[in-house]
């Protein structure tokens, strides 16, 4: 048995072992695989192979930079993995998961399931209780249409929070291309955090722009100087009910951040969205989430039973686990306080399309 990267006269084999192996939920599409998987025409996909060259273990991998106080680092994603009995029983998946946590400086990992989180919990650290959380902001009680029945009476209840209008010296609009100015207002924003992706303009634009089967929109908010004060991603989903629209980036000018999420909210609000949601790892934009209305759900009974899951629509609740590894883990550790770590649900795997999203 041996471990090696996936090479381009592997893909058929790889395609019929996930197509055997894994969920159907998983996209097996090369385009897609390519899109997020290879670099420089090298794949970040180790496959171990058996004595007769059968893959019978993949490891997947996103390899992409972050800043750690101040520094360019690699940063790595653990994504999708799974070894069938005979890779199980010879220890040689074990190996690549090891592997991965002592060949990089960050390793980062996500919403974990039953099998790797275990495996998360004892290479990594979760740093006090971090989580990847979901913040909702209901817009009207066309909601209901995609709720079930048990949650109608309380929804009712609820009092939909009014937005205010936008200062008039403020400039909003809708673009499908990233702002070239955007890497001044990533600085400053970014400054407050001791680790994040580094979202500079070339990976806004990789990620956002050139995305296979997903269309992203980006609201950008100006002054009256014509500066950028803020940016939003979003991808609106569209349901029975209306639009959902999902916020996946946020960035502000220090000391604009409530005018900036009043901003991207009231332009969700103008594109028909039922509700707008949020998902973040790190404390730093609570207090104005909170104070304009959105609800955090992982604390929310009611909150929870909106679906995260929309094409198809599924209740299955997520796992809203994080934890970091690799070789700089006890210098992460040194980080203490929530508010300086930044990670969003577009920077890994977790707003990825279904296979009913491309079917469509």
């Amino acid at each position: 048995m041996y471990i090696e990267k996936l090479k381009d006269n592997d893909w058929k084999s790889f395609e019929i072992f996930v197509k055997k192996n894994l969920v159907k939920s998983f996209i097996s599409k090369k385009i897609f695989n390519s899109f997020w998987f290879k670099q420089n025409n090298n794949w970040n996909i180790e496959i171990a192979k058996n004595d007769k060259g059968q893959i019978i273990a993949i490891n997947m991998i996103i390899k992409t930079l972050c800043k750690f106080k101040n520094k360019k680092k690699i940063f790595v994603w653990t994504s999708t993995a799974f070894a069938n009995c005979e890779a199980r029983k010879s220890g040689i998946f074990a190996l690549m998961i090891i592997k991965i946590h002592r060949s990089y400086p960050i390793i980062g990992a996500l919403c974990g399931n039953r099998n790797s989180l275990p495996i998360n919990k004892k290479l990594g650290d979760d740093l006090n209780g971090l989580k990847l959380r979901r913040f909702i902001f209901i817009h009207n009680k066309k909601i209901l249409k995609i709720l079930k029945k048990k949650t109608h009476k309380e929804i009712r209840k609820l009092r939909f929070k009014k937005i205010k209008k936008n200062e008039p010296e403020l400039f909003t609009e809708w673009t499908n291309y990233v702002p070239k100015d955007i890497d001044k207002l990533w600085k400053n924003f970014s400054s407050q955090f001791d680790l994040c992706i580094n979202k500079d303009y070339q990976f806004l634009k990789n990620r956002y722009e050139q995305s296979p089967y997903q269309k992203y929109n980006f609201i950008v908010i100006r002054n009256n100087k014509n500066f950028l004060i803020g940016l939003g991603v979003v991808r609106p989903q569209k349901t029975k009910a209306g639009n959902c629209i999902r916020i996946v980036e946020f960035m502000s000018l220090k000391g604009y951040e409530y005018i900036v999420w009043n901003s991207i909210i009231l332009q969700c609000e103008k594109r028909k969205g039922i509700f707008s949601d949020f998902m973040v790892v790190g404390e730093s934009q609570d207090k104005y989430l909170l104070k304009l209305g959105f609800k955090l759900a992982n604390k929310n009974k009611l909150f929870k039973q909106i679906p995260n899951l929309l094409s198809p629509l599924e209740f299955r609740d997520w796992s809203y686990s994080f934890h970091v590894g690799g070789k700089l883990l006890n210098k992460i550790r040194t980080i203490k306080s929530k508010k300086k770590i930044w990670f969003t649900k577009g920077d890994g795997d977790r707003d990825w399309p279904t296979p009913s999203d491309i079917k469509n």
